[in-house]
């Protein structure tokens, strides 16, 4: 999986889901391999995107100042672990490691895990939990959304208070991710798709709206 996973407990999810698909004729391996990028490199590349993709800077440093790199001595399912640098010298030996740290997972598949009535019951509340805070996120951005479309021309407010309202039902099945960064991309991309179609214009002029706000 590509992800920003800064949270050691979004890989703890990933990790879970593994461990409960283990089965009898099934190995499943997990391993991280982290790409270290300078919190200045990850600026300077938002700078150069443009409209919708463009993260907002407090986005960026938040996940800077929360990022949690893997660590063995607190989180055992995480001992397979690599970490190379953006602009590392030697790609072959950043290789070499790789799959080196790639084949240790393999030689040390996950182990499935027996969960007891209160362990099951409190992965449901976690579930549960996630859920709502991924439902806020995605309410709070689709408001500004709809304001942003308003201000711009108000004959699309029913139309994109409709979008809204689609969106967020979508949301609420969880099906978009957990990080901040790819809940806000899939949000977008999701009201984008579902409001050119309601309102029969390109993804260019949805683009062109929302650009110079969001």
């Amino acid at each position: 999986m590509d992800d920003n996973f800064f949270l050691r407990s979004m890989r703890r999810e990933v990790f879970k889901v593994c461990q409960s698909n283990v089965c009898e004729n099934l190995e499943i391996t997990f391993g991280l391999i982290h790409i270290d990028t300078s919190f200045e490199i990850c600026v300077r590349r938002n700078e150069e995107r443009n409209g919708l993709k463009k993260v907002p800077f407090n986005v960026i440093l938040k996940m800077s100042h929360n990022f949690e790199e893997a660590n063995a001595n607190k989180a055992p399912w995480e001992q397979h672990n690599f970490k190379t640098s953006i602009g590392e010298p030697s790609f072959i030996e950043v290789l070499r490691c790789a799959l080196i740290c790639l084949q240790k997972s393999v030689d040390e598949p996950v182990k499935a895990n027996i969960f007891n009535e209160q362990d099951l019951e409190n992965a449901a509340k976690d579930r549960s939990l996630t859920l709502r805070n991924k439902i806020h996120q995605t309410d709070i951005l689709l408001r500004n959304i709809v304001g942003i479309i308003c201000r711009r021309d108000k004959s699309y407010a029913r139309t994109a208070n409709i979008t809204k309202k689609e969106v967020l039902s979508f949301a609420k099945s969880g099906v978009f991710s957990s990080d901040e960064i790819s809940l806000r991309e899939e949000v977008i991309a999701r009201y984008s798709e579902t409001f050119c179609n309601n309102m029969s214009i390109s993804k260019e002029e949805f683009d062109e709206m929302l650009s110079l706000e969001l």
